[in-house]
């Protein structure tokens, strides 16, 4: 699956919103997100820490950021990811609904 960076970048701000829902992105699932993601893709962990520390600069929208991502295999990959990582530390009720609130945007049911 080729992936331009914008789009990475949509994909790893949506897994790290989801996760921020209980108001604390941990280290488990920072760390959940780029494992699961390298795995998949060529990134650097400099490259991965920049789009982390870009989320808590910025203010993000989840509706917003999942207009950026139109390709439903990337949308399920990042569905997936976004679940795993908020789930590294005990999936909370709020990050449940954003991420219940994700696939009800993108119809992935």
């Amino acid at each position: 699956m080729g992936l331009e960076a914008k789009e990475f970048e949509s994909v790893v701000l949506i897994c790290l919103k989801v996760c921020f829902m209980d108001g604390v992105v941990s280290e488990s699932e920072e760390e959940a997100i780029f494992s699961e993601l390298s795995r998949v893709y060529d990134v650097s962990r400099s490259e991965f820490d920049g789009l982390v520390d870009a989320f808590f600069e910025s203010e993000f929208n989840l509706e917003d950021l999942a207009k950026n991502i139109t390709k439903e295999d990337l949308r399920s990959l990042t569905s997936r990811v976004a679940k795993i990582s908020a789930e590294s530390d005990g999936l909370e009720i709020s990050e449940s609904e954003a991420w219940k609130k994700l696939n009800t945007l993108w119809e992935i049911h």
